[in-house]
């Protein structure tokens, strides 16, 4: 009996040594279960951050490529536009000089030999806001105003700044319903971008008589009226013979 005690004894102690050992391994498995539980959150956030910073950044190069699109655009366009401008200023150099060359093989008299001492008191040919100064550069490049532009009222009239005779009244590309008249002595004045020409080819005019009516035509969005004036087929500022408003 005295052995049996013994002997259960030692098997319950050795029992009980192994269930302390499996208690001891389940708490440790139950705090490895934990910590990989926090690390999977851990992970899981950053990994959402992860995500999310590269869904900043993919939006972030999609508007700088959006960007850069839009520059090449304008770009494109602005070079586009440069290159409309220098070609209708060579059009409308080309015209000049051929209206010049007639002019002068016709040797037209027009007793006007007082323009030259009209400087600043030429009436305005229209009634609007003065500008697009001249010598000033165009659309951000090198080419400059040759003259100047007054924002007017579609239908606005505009006048002839002095007596003389139309040499040119008809459309050109770029400039639209264009009039020019002669004044002798080799002045010039250019009226463009009109909407209705009230003088032709040949006609006479007289200082503040109407001409034409200011409009939009030869491709721009606003109405406005485009004048030069020109000695010897040169451009000359026009607000240094315009009478002030």
């Amino acid at each position: 009996m005295t052995r049996m005690m013994t002997y259960y004894q030692r098997f319950s102690a050795s029992r009980q040594e192994k269930i302390n050992t499996f208690i001891a391994t389940l708490q440790e498995l139950q705090a490895v279960e934990q910590a990989v539980a926090q690390e999977r959150v851990a992970l899981e956030n950053n990994y959402n951050n992860l995500k999310a910073q590269q869904k900043r950044l993919h939006g972030s190069r999609e508007e700088r490529e959006a960007i850069l699109s839009k520059l090449d655009r304008d770009l494109q366009s602005q070079k586009q536009r440069l290159t409309a401008l220098e070609t209708d200023r060579k059009r409308l150099e080309k015209l000049l000089s051929k209206v010049y060359e007639e002019i002068n093989a016709q040797e037209l008299a027009i007793n006007v030999s007082d323009f030259g001492r009209l400087k600043g008191k030429l009436p305005q040919p229209t009634k609007g806001t003065l500008r697009n100064v001249y010598g000033r550069p165009r659309s951000g490049s090198q080419l400059l105003w040759q003259g100047i532009e007054f924002s007017a009222p579609k239908g606005t009239d505009v006048v002839a700044i002095h007596h003389g005779q139309v040499v040119f009244s008809d459309y050109l590309r770029g400039h639209g319903l264009l009039l020019i008249i002669d004044h002798g002595s080799g002045y010039m004045s250019l009226y463009a971008h009109n909407d209705n020409l009230y003088k032709e080819l040949g006609e006479w005019v007289e200082a503040g008589e109407p001409i034409a009516s200011v409009g939009n035509t030869g491709g721009r969005r606003d109405t406005a009226l485009y004048f030069e004036l020109r000695h010897n087929g040169q451009p000359t500022n026009p607000t240094h013979w315009l009478k002030r408003a």
